[in-house]
């Protein structure tokens, strides 16, 4: 009897397994079951226990109290010092979202979005919410997050995502995503998400109808309002813009009668309605029209009777709307009757002057809060710093510096924003000063904005300062543009500095900057062509792509034209690879979607996806074919190719001796003619076998690697030994008409040498009828599998005698 010993290695895993299983169940059940569960924790001495892995879990069985769930991932955040992993986070945000604890988990959403790309983000949590409600408030509170920091393009990234898995939205959700399109005036983009949030069964509520309004407004089709009002189809917003749109050109009798027929139809006209009116009779001095809409706005109790006796909250009313020309009128007179005014009044009219683009007025305003020591919210200088790197104002940089004195930390689009008018004015004394303050403090400008001045810097020879301001850059972990790395470094190469070459050098590679940043930073022609194999590891178990086998064929090309060629000749032409998992947009920007795959990129190629591909049916001549393609599209001469020797020289040694020992035993066998090559059997076994291996394809099937079978892709459990289409020719395929051919071969055979020799006449006539039987059957079966395979029918055709 013979005892089979455990593995070890699998009986610790099994063991490891065990005792995470049970410290899940003890940590859960504490929370599920003690009201002191914090105390029985620490008793645990989980810090060197809890993994990413057993956190999750633990998460997991705790979903049913959300409440229990969020303070233990708190607990553990504080006291482990333990960083939760993405998919904890997901999966925390998740638990609590759809148990409507939202905003104590904001926080968490909020650091998400801002260190995870969106693809990785969005592919988180829908693996987060597989298997539950397909109307996840999970994804549409991710949805509502990204809208509402006004990341529109993320937003409908991640929308498509939840469609193409059959996710669907919430209408809060979708009106988040609607408004940030229309306060971005992306009407176009906001019409197909209107469709497609239709499409998915969303319906429309009052917040949708009054976007909708919004956006038709914004994309001036004031004649279509008009209609869907005429037409019997209205609400208050619609009504809105409509008599906006009357009050802004001057039509107060159009927008009265409007106003009239919104209380005829029982909708009451609210302050935003009259304050249309009101700014449209400022904006053309209308006093009538003034006075008129006030004392129905006072009469209502949307105004005080004096208006000035609160004049701060009028403002600041008007200036939340918009409304600014009546907004300047209350101004006006409050500083004509030496009324003050709050901050908050002062911050107000200066951010919604930023927003409606006047801006005389709003630089004057910000002059005036200056003098006066005046403090607003960062907000508004935010609003403030949009409008001047939209106008060409001379005195931008002095107001910036003066902002920043004032303790206003600028954020990085609108701090790039305005580096980059600077640099487009060439003013660059005043970019130097203003990145040198900026990189100091710790904020990071879009890499646009440093590229433009180590350029400038380049340029005039000036390498000590663009040097200085990449080991400024490499503090704050940022980096160049690669157009603007190859200009420094050919710079610093022309100069001599060859030590800062390799630094910049290296410090580029830390950054694994892509081939297609590479190819897509630098305009055409180029001084260079690049062959770029494509890679996927996933794939490298399918031996019926050959993509190991390929990849050493493309080193072997790429070493030889290296070896075969002078160092000018070598720079004319990279060999790059991209490996799926590592660069999945390069694949995207080449429009690859199969493997095996080469592409010559040639120096004048503008788009990716106009580069050559090399043809797969190529591929089987390796390494040759590769240098046939690249010498004929390139011109270039890649040379022999240097293989590696098939044995080493230990190898060869050894089989020289074995050689040698053997010989001596052979000469003798001969002399006596005692071999197997004297034996006529094996010569007739031989001819048959090369005869089959001939007509069957077996060098076809070594040099391409062709697999006997394929496994069935509807059916796993199926194999399939014939595969239609003339593009592929299995190995099963081969020898089954290998071997029809053999057997009408071997009959013909018998029946040209064996069966002469027979007397018998009736012994004879039956062999030849089976011969032949068995012969047109094994040739019909070989042209029908033709026929099968190309779709081209064999006929036959009766001689024109015998018709």
């Amino acid at each position: 009897m013979s005892l089979n010993r455990a593995n070890p290695t699998t009986s610790m895993k099994w063991r490891t397994q065990i005792r995470q299983n049970l410290l899940v169940f003890q940590v859960s059940s504490i929370l599920l079951q003690r009201h002191n569960w914090v105390s029985l924790l620490q008793k645990l001495n989980l810090s060197s226990k809890l993994t990413p892995s057993i956190f999750n879990q633990i998460l997991h069985k705790t979903q049913t109290n959300p409440q229990i769930s969020l303070l233990f991932f708190n607990w553990v955040q504080t006291n482990l010092k333990l960083k939760p992993d993405l998919r904890s986070q997901c999966h925390i945000i998740n638990i609590c979202v759809n148990s409507g604890l939202t905003l104590p988990v904001r926080p968490i959403m909020d650091s998400l979005v801002k260190t995870h790309p969106v693809s990785v983000l969005g592919g988180a949590m829908i693996d987060s919410c597989r298997g539950k409600s397909l109307k996840s408030g999970a994804l549409s509170f991710v949805l509502e997050c990204y809208s509402h920091k006004g990341l529109f393009m993320e937003s409908l990234e991640i929308f498509l995502k939840m469609r193409g898995n059959g996710f669907i939205a919430s209408g809060t959700a979708c009106n988040a995503i609607l408004d940030v399109l229309q306060r971005e005036n992306k009407i176009k983009l906001a019409w197909r998400f209107y469709c497609a949030m239709i499409k998915d069964g969303v319906l429309p509520d009052k917040l949708t109808w009054s976007l909708i309004a919004q956006i038709l407004c914004k994309d001036g089709n004031f004649e279509r309002i008009v209609k869907f009002l005429d037409m019997g189809v209205y609400n208050s917003v619609l009504y809105n813009g409509v008599i906006d749109r009357y009050s802004k050109i001057g039509d107060f009798e159009a927008a009265f009668e409007r106003l009239n027929q919104m209380c005829e139809r029982k909708l009451d006209p609210g302050f935003s309605t009259y304050s249309s009116i009101l700014d449209g009779a400022c904006k053309h001095g209308n006093e009538e029209v003034i006075e008129r809409v006030m004392d129905i706005m006072a009469e209502k109790g949307l105004l005080p009777k004096c208006p000035l006796s609160q004049c701060d909250l009028v403002i600041q009313k008007f200036s939340d709307l918009c409304k600014m020309d009546v907004a300047t009128m209350f101004f006006k007179r409050a500083c004509d009757e030496k009324i003050g005014l709050q901050d908050a009044t002062y911050g107000c009219m200066l951010k919604a002057l930023s927003k409606e683009e006047r801006v005389k007025e709003a630089i004057a305003l910000y002059h005036s809060i200056s003098e006066k020591g005046i403090r607003v919210k960062d907000s508004t200088y935010h609003a403030f710093l949009d409008l001047l790197c939209e106008d060409q104002y001379e005195e931008g940089y002095e107001i910036l510096g003066d902002m920043m004195r004032r303790g206003f930390r600028p954020g990085t689009t609108g701090l790039s924003k305005f580096i980059s008018l600077l640099s487009r004015k060439r003013r660059w004394r005043e970019v130097e000063d203003l990145l040198d303050v900026v990189l100091e403090k710790g904020l990071l400008p879009d890499s646009s904005c440093c590229c433009s001045l180590v350029e400038h810097y380049c340029s005039r020879r000036q390498f000590d300062k663009a040097v200085a301001l990449h080991n400024k850059m490499e503090k704050l972990q940022a980096s160049l543009d690669v157009a603007t790395y190859n200009i420094l470094l050919a710079g610093l190469a022309k100069n001599g500095r060859i030590e800062e070459v390799v630094r910049v050098f290296e410090y580029m590679e830390g950054l694994k900057l892509l081939i297609s940043r590479f190819l897509t930073s630098t305009n055409p022609p180029r001084p260079y062509s690049l062959l770029i194999f494509f890679d996927a590891e996933q794939f490298h178990s399918k031996p019926e792509l050959h993509l190991q086998d390929l990849y050493t064929q493309y080193s072997l090309v790429s070493s030889s034209f290296i070896a075969n060629n002078d160092v000018s000749a070598s720079s004319s032409l990279f060999f790059c690879d991209i490996e799926f998992k590592e660069s999945q947009n390069s694949f995207s920007l080449f429009g690859v979607n199969s493997l095996p795959h080469i592409r010559l990129v040639s120096p004048n190629v503008k788009n990716l996806q106009d580069s050559e591909v090399m043809d797969q049916g190529d591929f089987s001549l390796m390494a040759e074919s590769m240098a046939e393609f690249v010498e004929s599209r390139t011109k270039l001469n890649v040379g022999p190719i240097h293989r590696p020797p098939i044995l080493s020289k230990n190898q060869i040694t050894f089989l020289i001796v074995i050689v040698l020992i053997w010989v001596r035993f052979f000469i003798k066998n001969v002399a006596t003619k005692d071999t197997i090559l004297h034996d006529w059997r094996v010569w007739l076994l031989g001819a048959v076998f090369v005869y089959f291996f001939s007509v069957s394809g077996g060098m076809f099937n070594i040099i391409r690697k062709m697999p006997i079978f394929l496994v069935d892709r509807n059916d796993p459990s199926k194999l399939v030994f014939f595969h239609q289409g003339s593009g592929m020719q299995l190995g099963g395929e081969g020898f089954a008409v290998g071997f029809l051919y053999t057997t009408v071969g071997l009959l013909l055979s018998v029946v040209t040498h064996v069966l002469v020799r027979v007397n018998n006449r009736s012994a004879q006539q039956v062999v030849m009828g089976v011969a032949l039987v068995v012969s047109f059957w094994a040739v019909k079966k070989v042209v029908s599998l033709d026929s099968w395979k190309t779709g081209y029918g064999v006929h036959a055709f009766w001689p024109t005698s015998w018709r």
